[in-house]
């Protein structure tokens, strides 16, 4: 059996290492989770596919919404 460590490589104090679910993506930008998969699949915004799971880091979030901002 392999042991993993106890640690991550993300930082714990580090907001923008934050990993969310598409879920969480649509809430913070009060669109649904289908328009979240379709920026993902068109590459407009970053994600991180663990097994079945896709995750978006907090800062390529904060990233997207400030490329995406009304001036």
């Amino acid at each position: 059996m392999i042991s993993m460590p106890a640690t991550s490589i993300l930082s714990e104090n580090n907001p923008s290492e934050e990993m969310l679910t598409a879920k969480d993506v649509a809430a913070n930008l009060k669109i649904s989770k289908r328009q979240v998969y379709k920026l993902i699949r068109a590459g407009a915004l970053p994600s991180v596919r663990i097994w079945k799971s896709i995750r978006v880091m907090r800062r390529d979030l904060n990233q997207f919404i400030e490329q995406h901002r009304d001036i």
